[in-house]
C-alpha cells in the first residue's frame, strides 16, 4: 500500500499554479507590509539620533533659537521618533488598522519624549562640572580662535574661570569697601563722642530717660483691671516702676561702665563751683543749708 508523505493541501497562488504539498516547507516567509517597514525605519532613525546626541552632544543646540522653546532637544526628538516608530510597528504588526497604529505610535512617542524632556531638564539643573555649553556662553567674553564668516560657524574660546574669578574679586572688593566705610563711620562717631563734655553726655542721657521709663512701664500699661486689697499696696505699683528704672540704670553702669548718678553729681559740683559755692553731700550749697539766717 502506498502511504501519503504529507497531509497538507496544495498551496494556491504560485506562479506556476498549485504547489505540491511536498514543497510547502520550501516557501519563503511572508514579506513585511510597507507600513511596518515605515514604522521600523522611524524607530531605528530615532535611536540613531539619540545615540548621536550622546556622542557628539546636542545637535540642535543653537539651531532652534527662533522657536524659543527650551523643551526642544535632540534627545526629546529622538525619543519621540523612536517610540512613535516602534509603537506604530507593533500596532500594525498586531493587525490593527493604519489610523489606529498612527494614534498608538503617537501616544508612545509623546510618553517617551516627555520622559526624555524631564530627564534632560533634571541633568541640566543638576550640579555642573564646569563644562560650558553654547547656551551658557551667550553674553560671555571670549576669544575668537577661528574667524567666523557671514552665516557660518567658527571657534570661540570662553574663559569661564576668568569670568568667575573676576566676579568673585568684584564681590570681595565691594564687601571690603562696605566694611571700611562702616569702620570709618564708627571711628568718626567715636571721635565725635570723645569731644563731648560731661554736660553734653548728661543732656543726651536726660533726653533718653523718658523713653527708658516708658519702656519699663510698658508691661504695666497692659493691665486691664487692678484690685488693691489694702491701702498699704496702693503705692507699690509706682514704686515698682521707679525700682525698674533704677535697676535699668544700674545694669547700664554694670555693662557699659557709665555711672549716671556720678555724672549728675559732677555736673552739679561744676555748676556750683562756677557760682563760687561748694556743693554739699546731697548736692545742696552751703547757702541753702544755712537757710535765710543772717548774722
Amino acid at each position: 500500500a502506498h502511504r501519503n508523505r504529507s497531509a497538507r493541501p496544495p498551496v494556491e497562488g504560485h506562479r506556476g499554479g498549485a504547489i505540491p504539498a511536498a514543497g510547502y516547507d520550501a516557501l519563503p516567509p511572508p514579506a513585511l507590509g510597507a507600513s511596518v517597514t515605515f514604522f521600523l525605519a522611524l524607530g531605528i532613525a530615532g535611536i540613531v539620533l539619540v545615540l548621536l546626541s550622546l556622542v557628539v552632544g546636542d545637535l540642535l543646540d543653537g539651531m532652534l533659537d527662533a522657536l524659543e522653546a527650551d523643551w526642544i532637544s535632540t534627545a526629546v526628538i529622538g525619543g519621540f521618533v523612536s517610540a512613535f516608530g516602534f509603537g506604530g510597528a507593533a500596532a500594525d504588526g498586531a493587525g490593527l488598522p493604519w489610523p489606529l497604529a498612527l494614534v498608538i505610535g503617537g501616544a508612545a512617542g509623546v510618553a517617551v519624549g516627555s520622559f526624555a524632556w524631564w530627564l534632560t531638564g533634571l541633568v541640566k539643573d543638576g550640579p555642573s562640572d564646569g563644562t560650558v555649553s553654547i547656551a551658557d556662553s551667550v553674553g560671555q567674553v571670549g576669544r575668537v580662535l577661528t574667524d567666523i564668516p557671514n552665516e557660518g560657524f567658527g571657534v570661540v574660546r570662553v574663559a569661564e574661570a576668568d569670568a568667575t574669578r573676576a566676579e568673585g574679586e568684584a564681590q570681595a572688593a565691594a564687601t571690603l569697601a562696605v566694611g571700611q566705610a562702616e569702620a570709618e563711620a564708627m571711628d568718626k562717631r567715636a571721635e565725635a563722642f570723645a569731644h563731648y563734655n560731661d554736660a553734653a553726655v548728661l543732656q543726651m542721657l536726660i533726653e533718653v530717660l523718658p523713653q527708658i521709663a516708658k519702656e519699663v512701664a510698658a508691661p504695666i500699661s497692659a493691665i486691664d483691671q487692678l484690685t488693691i486689697l489694702s491701702s498699704d499696696g496702693a503705692g507699690a505699683l509706682p514704686r515698682q516702676v521707679t525700682d525698674n528704672v533704677t535697676q535699668t540704670l544700674q545694669m547700664l553702669k554694670t555693662t557699659t561702665g557709665l555711672d549716671l548718678e556720678s555724672l549728675i553729681h559732677r555736673s552739679v559740683e561744676r555748676a556750683a563751683s562756677g557760682m563760687g559755692a561748694v556743693a554739699g553731700p546731697n548736692g545742696d550749697t552751703p547757702a541753702e543749708a544755712a537757710g535765710d539766717a543772717t548774722p
